[in-house]
């Protein structure tokens, strides 16, 4: 065997030991990318249940979310002030969930963030209480938080027609 065919040989088992590494690292980006995804999505999920466990746990707070996101103009101005922590800790926990997906391309999480924030926006206390903590938000999330909020969501299924 001349030392072009061994140089030859040496070359081919070089290329597949790069391909089989590269191969590799894809496999481990893979299983980091989708542990980030479930982390990401058990974190928001537990921030959420926290704030609910609130609500659920102290029956007066839970009234007076009650009240407030229906008829805010009910509650005296301690519990505008309460009503108005309690808003700006859920958005506070949406926007985390909304900026992480964003910035990992999990478009799932971000449609189901939308969707469960369309479900509050368009509620009287949201509506009454959202320019007091609206620039407190960034930009972009204030952008598409305010995308959501059309007086009736049957426009929302309209505008999506005419899109």
């Amino acid at each position: 065997m001349n030392w072009e065919a061994i140089g030859a040989v040496g070359e081919i088992v070089g290329a597949l030991a790069v391909v089989a590494s590269l191969t590799y690292v894809a496999v481990q980006l893979k299983a980091a990318n989708t542990l980030t995804q479930v982390q990401t999505r058990e974190n928001a999920n537990e921030a959420f249940d926290r704030w609910r466990s609130k609500l659920v746990l102290d029956e007066d707070l839970g009234a007076l979310w009650d009240r407030g996101i229906d008829a805010p103009e009910t509650l005296s101005e301690t519990e505008a002030n309460r009503f108005r922590w309690l808003i700006i800790e859920l958005m506070h926990n949406t926007r985390v969930q909304f900026l992480r997906a964003k910035d990992l391309g999990q478009q799932e999480e971000l449609d189901r963030v939308l969707t469960v924030l369309s479900s509050w926006v368009n509620r009287p206390g949201w509506v009454a209480f959202w320019p007091l903590i609206a620039n407190a938000m960034e930009p972009a999330f204030r952008s598409v938080v305010e995308e959501q909020m059309i007086s009736d969501p049957r426009d929302r299924l309209d505008a999506k027609d005419d899109a």
